[in-house]
């Protein structure tokens, strides 16, 4: 019966992903413009170390991105975020498609693989930085879980009460390990990101774990030369990649949106007027500081923009990601949003 029922799904996705990819609003004629954003996170190669530990939702190969780069143009203009909504803003003609590529936190390897593909095709990009992370070794806390998680046996995991988790499969694969992690972490968002990088800590004091040897974001230089690309924007994304929800404090919140903006513009002397929600989440108090400080701001709600209703300061996304898009035909129907 279990087998029947995971055939039927199967059968079911296989003929979504068909129908999307024929079908869906990026082969339509559109009445009025749209415009796709394409959210990026991690560009590894397969083979690299750094995939073990990164999370499947989070990552695509070079070779995928230089893909869905040459898919998207077959399809529409792949223009600058910031020209189309000043565009958008001045009332100037819109194309009625277009899709926008962006990147968020400022990851070295953006700079090691992306950055080439992205001059090679003379393609526009926006990329959002984490102020205070720039410059250090600092680990975003998600990585720093895969790393426990990877790094202690059965016994020491149970002592570690806040885990959702108790035991990893041991010499599970790569594709379990990085599944297994996703889910611990999604678990842990329940609680604030104070708390969980206090456990964190303690955790990493408590078993000797040591701190990276590496850094895994951009420096200021890197990010320097990512800016000075001409067809290349910089955009805030707070001071630490703290979640701007409703536990976050007033003054938090103020200072990881206004002074995440005043960071990068001393960095880069330039104005940044684009910023990203870390993980989606938006108080009213943030929503309010960032449609103060920023002209737009970019969502990870999942959809196509339409610019007779345009959400400027929440816009909507897509998230891409390898094994969901390794393929055109995937790519095309990640597009339609049905998947």
């Amino acid at each position: 019966m279990i087998k029947i029922k995971e055939m039927i799904r199967g059968f079911a996705k296989s003929l979504l992903l068909e129908l999307a990819d024929l079908y869906g609003p990026q082969v339509r004629k559109s009445a009025g413009a749209k415009l796709w954003v394409l959210t990026y996170h991690r560009v590894l190669p397969a083979d690299d170390s750094r995939m073990k530990a990164e999370e499947p939702g989070m990552v695509v190969t070079p070779d995928t991105l230089r893909m869905h780069i040459e898919e998207a143009a077959k399809l529409m203009p792949i223009v600058s975020l910031t020209a189309w909504l000043e565009d958008y803003q001045t009332g100037k003609p819109l194309p009625t498609k277009a899709c926008a590529i962006t990147f968020d936190d400022g990851w070295l390897d953006n700079h090691q693989y992306a950055l080439p593909i992205l001059k090679q095709q003379a393609v526009p990009a926006t990329l959002f930085a984490v102020s205070k992370m720039i410059d250090t070794k600092c680990q975003f806390w998600p990585t720093r879980i895969s790393t426990i998680l990877g790094s202690l046996n059965e016994s020491e995991l149970k002592t570690l009460d806040w885990l959702p988790i108790r035991t990893m499969k041991a010499g599970s694969d790569t594709e379990s390990f990085r599944e297994s992690c996703s889910e611990v972490i999604a678990k842990l968002k329940s609680n604030s990101d104070e708390q969980i990088i206090t456990w964190v800590g303690q955790a990493e004091r408590k078993f000797s774990i040591p701190a990276p040897s590496e850094p895994m974001l951009m420096n200021h230089l890197q990010l320097q030369e990512f800016a000075n690309t001409d067809l290349l924007d910089i955009g805030s994304h707070t001071r630490h990649h703290y979640r701007l929800n409703e536990e976050l404090a007033d003054l938090t919140i103020q200072k990881e949106t206004e002074g995440s903006q005043r960071d990068l513009e001393l960095i880069l002397n330039r104005r940044v007027p684009l910023f990203c929600y870390p993980n989606g989440d938006m108080s009213d108090k943030a929503l309010g500081l960032v449609r103060k400080n920023y002209f737009a701001a970019v969502s990870t709600e999942s959809g196509v923009n339409l610019a007779k209703n345009l959400s400027l300061h929440a816009l909507k996304r897509i998230n891409l990601q390898e094994d969901s898009s390794n393929s055109p035909k995937k790519f095309r129907a990640r597009l339609a949003c049905w998947l």
